[in-house]
């Protein structure tokens, strides 16, 4: 289970007339993102099981709040670039991706 919904899946092991009942614990969704089953988010329409509406998924995805990185700033001049954080954004990039070749870009 935990493989199939990439969440924390816990159970319990109970004996109820003499037989073995488990009850699972299933974690909560993160926030901002529907929990998939081999890529696909489902939902359910009465007793049936369905791949999730995209407007829902629109929903939980907008629960973070809006990605602003990919917004145009009008009014936004290369004036405005703050220089040293540039570079220290270069750094840790270079540091994460591996990529050596990135050194050679100045800010």
């Amino acid at each position: 289970m935990i493989d199939k919904l990439k969440v924390m899946v816990d159970f319990q092991l109970y004996e109820y007339n003499g037989k073995r009942v488990l009850v699972f614990d299933v974690a909560s969704r993160p926030l901002g993102l529907p929990v998939q089953v081999d890529g696909v988010a489902w939902w359910y329409e009465g007793d049936s099981l369905i791949p999730m509406p995209e407007d829902v998924r629109r929903k939980i995805y907008e629960e973070t709040g809006v990605d602003f990185s990919g917004t145009i700033c009008v009014d936004a001049k290369f004036s405005n670039i703050d220089k040293d954080a540039v570079e220290v954004f270069r750094k840790n990039w270079i540091e994460k991706s591996g990529n050596t070749r990135l050194k050679s870009i100045e800010a």
